[in-house]
């Protein structure tokens, strides 16, 4: 049985190819150009094949110079993002010197407050000794008369109006 097998499937038939129609079958198809028409239709054809090289070359161009765009703003891009990045650091480091800025401030506003009461307490008091060791701060001494002598010394920065 499987030798019969075999030879059904070696027995096949080929499939039928199907066959192009010829250029004489077509032409009976057909209604057959005059000369002038054939010649117009050519020039058409020819006209028509210009145009549409014309038009892929134009577009390859196109392609072309939208490539270099594109990279041109690329470079561009990456060179303001970049800029940027340096900008925000630089944002950054500043708004913490400001921030350190303000405490200073704040600090100096508070010994100035403190200052200036001490000055308020002091208004009839003898001052001794004023002296300047560093560059940045003065050093009074002064005598104070409030239930016997004392002594006080503060540090102030330079400039500080003395009155």
């Amino acid at each position: 049985m499987k030798e019969n097998w075999k030879k059904k499937k070696t027995e096949h038939t080929p499939k039928k190819k199907k066959v192009k129609p010829t250029r004489e079958s077509m032409d009976t198809s057909r209604r057959q150009l005059t000369p002038a028409q054939r010649s117009a239709k050519i020039e058409r054809d020819r006209r028509r094949r210009r145009e549409r090289n014309m038009e892929f070359e134009r577009l390859q161009k196109a392609e072309t110079e939208l490539q270099a765009l594109t990279a041109a703003q690329r470079n561009e891009n990456s060179c303001l993002r970049h800029r940027n990045e340096r900008l925000n650091d630089m944002v950054s480091i500043l708004e913490n010197i400001i921030q350190q800025l303000r405490e200073q401030n704040r600090e100096l506003q508070q010994k100035n407050l403190g200052l200036e009461q001490t000055m308020k307490l002091t208004h009839g008091f003898h001052l001794i000794n004023v002296k300047a060791p560093m560059k940045k701060f003065l050093t009074i001494s002064l005598l104070l008369k409030v239930q016997g002598v004392l002594k006080a010394v503060f540090q102030m920065p330079r400039g500080f109006p003395i009155y």
